[in-house]
């Protein structure tokens, strides 16, 4: 049965790794919006859903108590920093006052997934298939797959972790140049209100705690609003 459970949510997450649709950008001409990613951009917004998915996965872990998944999510997080370099740049960011704005315990994408790693064995004590699995994850040489290093692009995702506390908001600003590719995601432990607005205008309003958008910002700052929504909400922003 759990076989079965693990095969389903390879089915439930596969989409999120097709090809990007690029949402237009307010005030562009059509020619511009209509323009595909070129490889490197595609690559940098593909290495933001990896990241995106593998907490998705993680989350379906811990619900179904799969520790397969947890060795996944953790294997994703080791294949995007060893295709990034260290994969652990933060995204400088400011907030509406333009006050620089610090992660809480940012952690690197190792570490991360190394904490994914304990936590199934934790799930599954003394299995030998599950070390072997784990152990295979921090072995394999992602970079030489023909499969996954066509993402191999230097200074990966941006990140920075924070906590909303339950109807707080937290607002910040990332900056991305005017008519280029941009790729904002966000994931959280709980529920929150995730704004997303360039200038004056609304481009998602929505509940999530999984989130990814690529578009090409026109004129006006980026900000981003998360709100808390039930519970304290542990979230992490990512930006290429």
């Amino acid at each position: 049965m759990t076989i079965l459970r693990w095969l389903a949510v390879l089915v439930l997450v596969g989409g999120v790794f097709a090809a990007t649709s690029l949402r237009p950008a307010l005030g562009e001409e059509k020619d511009k919006e209509d323009a595909p990613l070129s490889a490197e951009d595609e690559a940098k917004a593909d290495n933001v859903r990896r990241l995106v998915t593998a907490n998705q996965v993680a989350q379906f872990g811990r619900q179904y108590k799969a520790p397969e998944a947890l060795v996944t999510a953790g294997a994703m997080m080791l294949e995007v920093a060893a295709l990034t370099g260290k994969g652990e740049a933060k995204i400088d960011i400011t907030d509406e006052k333009g006050k620089k704005v610090e992660g809480d315990g940012d952690k690197d994408l190792k570490e991360l997934a190394q904490e994914l790693f304990d936590e199934a064995s934790a799930m599954k004590k003394g299995s030998k298939e599950l070390a072997a699995m784990i152990s295979a994850a921090k072995k394999r040489e992602y970079v030489k797959n023909p499969d996954f290093a066509k993402r191999a692009i230097p200074g990966g995702p941006k990140r920075i972790s924070r906590k909303v506390d339950v109807g707080g908001q937290q607002r910040f600003h990332i900056p991305f140049t005017v008519g280029q590719p941009a790729t904002v995601a966000l994931t959280s432990d709980h529920p929150v209100r995730l704004v997303l607005r360039v200038g004056e205008s609304t481009i998602s309003n929505t509940v999530v705690t999984n989130f990814t958008y690529t578009w090409r910002p026109g004129k006006g700052k980026v900000f981003v609003e998360v709100r808390g929504m039930g519970k304290v909400a542990h979230f992490t922003v990512y930006a290429n």
